[in-house]
């Protein structure tokens, strides 16, 4: 090719890809959930951008021209300062959102905090979950309440209804080991976390009454429906106990002190017959006195 027409192609394409939009470059689509603190809809018109915050999270920026489903539309402006939701959102390279939507499924992983102010415990910064609800639905306690007491994480996937953004249904697991007993009204006692007696069947309950502070490990999984007729939680927990064969081979190992006071007295009177015998064996008899 003749170079004067290369340099011409190439300073065609650059001067293309100057002019190219925004939308041509590098994306990224995610799911968010959290309770829905703020909503600003977007304004093309203006233009003026929009912008979202979930739970504690710092808020994002939505694009003035940002493509918003119908129902997002609809339900988000009073859906603001409620309950959570999952949300399906395309981002640009610089994090703005440029599609917005309801998910109909999302999943944290993440810790679990008291916070006394709001009464209740926060879940990855994101979901409140308020103490008259853990106290009413001892399911959710064995999750969240347990887990903000041994400063472990839980794994949550929620389903929702697209149409209004509700929480239809979630699954929930948490796993957490401690010092294992049994409390006198029943609750289970797994280090610092209690498990609400609800939720133990008989199997649990003796495996924790013989654990004898010894470690035990909690799984605990909780699968939710949420319809009109309220929330309805399975709950199903797995216990292991794990005995101290350390502490209890050096027990065993280890003689008594009746033991070592035997020992040495047995010693010492073996050493004595030794010398005895030593002694006759060097001198013959013991030579009379005059």
């Amino acid at each position: 090719m003749n170079p004067s027409r290369l340099l011409l192609c190439l300073l065609t394409a650059a001067a293309f890809l100057a002019a190219a939009p925004a939308s041509v470059a590098a994306s990224s689509s995610i799911v968010e959930c959290g309770q829905v603190v703020a909503y600003t809809a977007p304004d093309p018109g203006t233009p003026t951008d929009g912008s979202l915050t979930l739970g504690q999270l710092d808020p994002w920026v939505i694009a003035a021209t940002a493509t918003v489903s119908a129902s997002a539309a609809a339900v988000l402006p009073a859906f603001a300062g409620g309950g959570p939701s999952c949300l399906s959102m395309d981002l640009d390279d610089s994090g703005v959102i440029t599609a917005l939507d309801f998910a109909s499924e999302g999943t944290l992983t993440g810790p679990v905090v008291a916070d006394s102010g709001l009464g209740g415990v926060i879940f990855d910064d994101r979901i409140l979950v308020p103490s008259f609800i853990t106290d009413a639905y001892p399911g959710l306690a064995a999750i969240f309440v347990t887990s903000a007491a041994t400063h472990t994480n839980v794994t949550a996937t929620f389903m929702v209804d697209t149409s209004t953004g509700q929480f239809t249904g979630f699954h929930a697991e948490a796993a957490f080991c401690g010092a294992g007993d049994l409390a006198g009204n029943g609750d289970g006692l797994v280090g610092a976390a209690v498990i609400p007696a609800a939720v133990l069947d008989a199997g649990d309950s003796a495996t924790l009454a013989h654990a004898n502070l010894e470690q035990v490990c909690a799984d605990i999984t909780a699968v939710g429906s949420i319809d009109n007729s309220g929330l309805t939680i399975d709950t199903h927990v797995e216990l292991a106990a794990i005995p101290n064969t350390a502490t209890d081979a050096e027990q065993v190992a280890k003689p008594s002190r009746t033991g070592d006071a035997l020992g040495l007295t047995l010693a010492l009177l073996l050493l004595l017959v030794f010398r005895a015998a030593f002694a006759l064996d060097a001198h013959g008899s013991r030579r009379q006195e005059p």
